[in-house]
């Protein structure tokens, strides 16, 4: 199942345990994760505004035009462990480099210490390689709409404690797939852009689910809530919109 909580489970606990889970946790004076703002201000979001090569009301109008849009053509996983079952390239498919592109980057971002940077590339690398398993399974491989439902499904569970269906996350990646597919700003991407955008909100996903997941698991409410702030404020970055404001149902995601 694609759903985010189930999807990072392992990752935690192979990752996030003993000293480790203290590092990693808001506030615990190895990651100086506290808001958005810290984020902000070490500039990790400039990277999201020169992947896309456009405006980000640009990129807003097109996302939200998606918003519970039925797609021409409905979304369904590919048959599991089937032979005859290949990944059909859509819209906003790419071809990858030979390696990530981010994880470096991402980490030197976020803190200078060493320790903490193999802490955090490690999970970053993980979370990365347990999403990567799953679009496979779906038959979504290298597909940015489907990092894209991913990252909003993943932020929206953790603002909202409501957990998508992987039935309502494949039909947002149906439609964002047509509407980004459609723009012509997109299709001027690169491979290597596309590759950018879709690894970041992979790891944009990945920072608020396992902070907000290692809180829960320390019974820790207070660092919860930051990590819930957070996942609220970068949902309103990319879609324009706050999160109580959307819904997901069988159509996928839906502007109230």
């Amino acid at each position: 199942m694609l759903r985010p909580l189930l999807l990072f489970k392992a990752c935690l606990l192979g990752l996030l345990t003993g000293p480790a889970q203290a590092q990693f946790i808001a506030g615990g004076g190895m990651v100086p994760i506290t808001n958005f703002q810290t984020l902000w201000q070490a500039n990790m979001f400039q990277l999201y505004a020169n992947a896309m090569n456009t405006s980000q009301m640009e990129i807003n109008r097109i996302i939200l035009g998606s918003l519970g849009r039925k797609p021409s053509t409905p979304s369904q996983p590919n048959a599991a462990n089937s032979p005859s079952s290949r990944p059909r390239p859509t819209a906003t498919s790419f071809q990858p480099g030979p390696s990530p592109l981010l994880i470096d980057t991402i980490t030197r971002t976020l803190s200078k210490d060493r320790e903490t940077q193999s802490l955090l590339k490690e999970l970053f690398s993980e979370g990365q390689k347990l999403y990567e398993e799953e679009a496979r399974r779906l038959g979504r491989p290298n597909n940015l709409a489907m990092a894209l439902s991913y990252f909003v499904g993943s932020c929206y569970m953790v603002a909202t404690g409501q957990e998508p269906s992987e039935a309502s996350l494949l039909a947002f990646q149906a439609t964002a797939d047509e509407a980004l597919g459609a723009s012509p700003a997109f299709k001027k991407l690169s491979n290597r852009e596309r590759q950018t955008l879709y690894e970041l909100f992979i790891h944009l996903a990945t920072l608020p689910l396992a902070g907000y997941v290692a809180a829960l698991q320390q019974n820790d409410a207070k660092e919860a809530r930051v990590f819930q702030q957070l996942a609220a404020e970068l949902l309103e970055l990319v879609l324009g919109v706050k999160p109580e404001r959307l819904r997901f149902g069988p159509e996928g995601l839906s502007i109230r």
